[in-house]
């Protein structure tokens, strides 16, 4: 697989190169070998270490406090993100920087996660109402129900999405929701529409 360095991960080598230089000749060109030693194993074995944080994976380097973290993006090409220096803030790490790549990762599956909460929040609040609405109506003219019931069941499973984006937004920043409050949240908005549309369906009739 070929291997490609953004400009960020050639600056960071760069830097540390510089750096161990000063503190002792020729340290900076045993940094760098290490680096090779590294870049090595992944291109040899590229998902030997585990996919974290997103769809990064990290190598630690031999001797140095460094990790090189990189992400696969297709069968033919390997792309290094960072040679981090762990002594550093971790926040400084890859993916919770906007300039790689242009979007973050982790921005990416926020705003993919937000989209989809959307979308599935309004299907459930629709299958609510039209089979909690149309329940009764069969239940009063001994008609069958299972459809119905189906429908409010599978409302209530679509609550859990909103909640897991609550908790990957929890893990992947200082954001520390649960998930609790947000699915009372949904309960409490689906049985008010709930309420209103019987509300206004009775009077309707």
């Amino acid at each position: 697989m070929r291997l490609r360095y953004t400009d960020r991960a050639k600056d960071d080598i760069e830097i540390a190169i510089l750096w161990y230089e000063k503190q002792k000749t020729d340290l900076g060109f045993e940094f760098l070998d290490c680096i090779k030693e590294s870049e090595k194993q992944i291109k040899n074995q590229p998902k030997m270490y585990a996919a974290s944080y997103s769809f990064y994976r990290g190598c630690v380097v031999k001797r140095f406090p460094f990790s090189i973290y990189y992400t696969i993006e297709n069968k033919e090409e390997i792309v290094v993100h960072s040679v981090f220096d762990n002594r550093q803030n971790p926040n400084k790490r890859p993916w919770f920087s906007a300039n790689t790549g242009g979007v973050s990762i982790i921005t990416k599956l926020k705003v993919k996660w937000i989209i989809a909460t959307v979308i599935i929040s309004i299907v459930g609040y629709l299958l609510i109402v039209h089979g909690g609405v149309y329940l009764e109506s069969a239940e009063r003219n001994n008609q069958p129900t299972w459809m119905y019931q189906l429908e409010g069941l599978i409302a209530w499973v679509l609550l859990w999405p909103v909640v897991i984006y609550f908790w990957i937004l929890s893990f992947f920043s200082d954001n520390k929701i649960f998930g609790a409050e947000v699915i009372l949240i949904q309960f409490s908005g689906y049985f008010l529409l709930y309420y209103l549309c019987l509300k206004f369906c009775n009077k309707k009739t």
